[in-house]
């Protein structure tokens, strides 16, 4: 499914879907089956990809490359062999604002593809961890990637901004891999994962269960496939990890039992 696909934008209509959450651990697991992976925090505004591999004050991020024309090697910093993070700022400040938002795309849209010109060619794959919504940080983003994946919610808000989204793209001219439907928790209230893939014209890639352990390993500053890789949440990411690498995923045997009895 990446095949043809290099850098993909880890996208979400509405914030709080864990769109983040996604676009780190799924770095983690490529990077656990030997992909050389590099995963880029593109929410400029709001960010806090580095958090989540525990990047708290970085001396320097990608404002500073944007910012004051720091080299882009600065920004990066290792987590394993495989796995490279790029994180953001809180806030940025560009030399020069542009009046409008057209114009703020083109800059951004120009940043990026001078910067990933030069890193393309060092990965196996880039994420890029777009802005919520769509806004010149996450059309920048989205307009830099190949194509995208989108973070929902099996509830009625996120579902219809998800179809926006998917309009979006259209417009973009950006293929969209499909949905990761996040927090699915499988109660009578929420909405189908078949229903939505139906409404929105997309495939659902995976359904990642509602887990405590996810709050736990963000406040560990870890991904959760790292911080407890026997949860519930981490054994779906690994089987969408493998899925979009178009690999055969083979549980260990904990996991088989897993799938016999809940734990």
């Amino acid at each position: 499914m990446l095949k043809k696909n290099k850098v993909i934008a880890i996208t979400s209509p509405k914030g709080g879907s864990g769109k983040t959450t996604t676009a780190a651990n799924l770095a983690v697991v490529f990077s656990l089956y030997g992909k050389k992976t590099l995963v880029l925090d593109t929410n400029i505004g709001t960010a806090s990809l580095g958090l989540h591999f525990g990047l708290t004050n970085p001396p320097v991020t990608l404002k500073e490359v944007i910012d004051k024309n720091f080299p882009i090697t600065n920004a990066i910093y290792t987590y394993n062999s495989k796995l490279h993070v790029i994180p953001s700022a809180l806030s940025i400040e560009l030399r020069y604002k542009p009046a409008t938002l057209q114009e703020r795309i083109r800059r951004l849209t120009d940043y990026y593809d001078i910067l990933l010109t030069r890193l393309v060619q060092k990965y196996d794959i880039v994420i890029l961890d777009t802005a919520p919504g769509f806004n010149a940080e996450s059309i920048a983003a989205i307009l830099a990637s190949d194509a995208i994946i989108m973070v929902a919610n099996p509830d009625l808000p996120s579902a219809i901004a998800a179809t926006k989204g998917v309009e979006y793209a259209k417009l973009l001219k950006r293929n969209v891999l499909g949905i990761v439907l996040n927090r699915v928790k499988h109660k009578s209230y929420e909405l189908k994962s078949e229903d939505i893939g139906r409404s929105l014209g997309s495939r659902i890639l995976s359904e990642i269960p509602e887990d405590e352990n996810i709050a736990r390993a963000i406040a560990h500053k870890m991904p959760i496939v790292d911080f407890k890789n026997m949860s519930k949440a981490s054994i779906a990411y690994k089987k969408l990890g493998a899925k979009l690498l178009n690999f055969s995923y083979k549980p260990t045997i904990f996991e088989m039992i897993r799938g016999i009895i809940s734990i």
